[in-house]
């Protein structure tokens, strides 16, 4: 059984990033507008959020003899072997690229970068298609 997921330390600086923008706004009194404080205090939310995910959502993408298993925020999705795609999509942005695993079984798609899986796409897509039966 293989698996991958984003590294714990990039899950502990988030977490330490929003603890310290929330303490750095509430206890030196930089943003003094009302506007200012609910979009620092959403941004904090959200930097603990995306922390949180990275920490507790592990696995993030499982491979066994039976298929793949995609854990998210609102659950699992798996995915059995038989009519799965594994496929590399590649987009550019800006002039840069970018490199998604993308797997897909019938009318279920699942993109993945690298920040969730912790590993290069194509390193990961090329073990998939080693454990596909």
């Amino acid at each position: 059984m293989d698996n991958w997921s984003a590294p714990r330390g990039v899950g502990v600086v988030a977490l330490l990033g929003a603890v310290a923008l929330g303490a750095v706004t509430v206890s030196f009194g930089v943003i003094k507008d009302p506007i200012g404080l609910i979009l620092v205090g959403l941004g904090t939310v959200v930097l603990a959020f995306l922390g949180l995910q990275v920490l507790l959502l592990r696995p993030r993408l499982q491979a066994d003899g039976a298929g793949v298993t995609y854990r998210g925020v609102f659950g699992r999705k798996y995915f059995p072997w038989d009519g799965l795609e594994i496929k590399r999509t590649i987009t550019k942005h800006w002039g840069r690229e970018s490199v998604l695993l993308e797997l897909t079984r019938g009318d279920d798609m699942l993109f993945l970068g690298r920040w969730e899986l912790g590993e290069a796409t194509t390193a990961v897509a090329q073990r998939l298609e080693e454990l596909r039966p």
